[in-house]
C-alpha cells in the first residue's frame, strides 16, 4: 500500500533505495535518537537494506520509505506492536529538518 500527500509518498522500497537508505541507516544523528544496530561493514548494511526491503512488501511488520520527488529522505516502522496497539517509529534525514517546503 503506498500513502500519498501533498509532498511525500510513503511505499515499499526499491533496489535503487540501497546507498539512501544505508546513508540513514549509519547517520550519526540519526543513530542519536532512533535505535539502530552498529555495522562494522558495508556489507552488513546492505544485509539490513534488503531485509528492510523484504518486509516492505511483507504483511508481517509495517516498514516503508518516506520519499520525495521519488527521492528516499526517511522510513516509517512499527517499533512495538502489543495486544490492541501498535506503536509507529520514523526518521526523516537530517538535512531535511526544518527545511521550508519539507516539513
Amino acid at each position: 500500500m503506498v500513502i500519498q500527500t501533498q509532498r511525500l509518498v510513503i511505499g515499499p522500497y526499491t533496489d535503487s533505495d540501497r546507498d539512501s537508505m544505508i546513508e540513514l541507516l549509519t547517520n550519526e544523528q540519526i543513530r542519536e535518537t532512533f535505535m539502530l544496530p552498529d555495522f562494522h561493514t558495508i556489507e552488513e548494511a546492505t544485509d539490513m537494506f534488503r531485509k528492510l526491503k523484504y518486509l516492505s512488501y511483507s504483511d508481517q511488520h509495517y516498514e516503508r520509505g518516506i520519499y520525495r520527488a521519488g527521492e528516499l529522505i526517511g522510513f516509517v516502522n512499527d517499533v512495538d506492536i502489543g495486544d490492541g496497539y501498535i506503536e509507529i517509529g520514523y526518521v526523516i534525514h537530517p538535512i531535511y529538518h526544518g527545511v521550508a517546503g519539507y516539513t
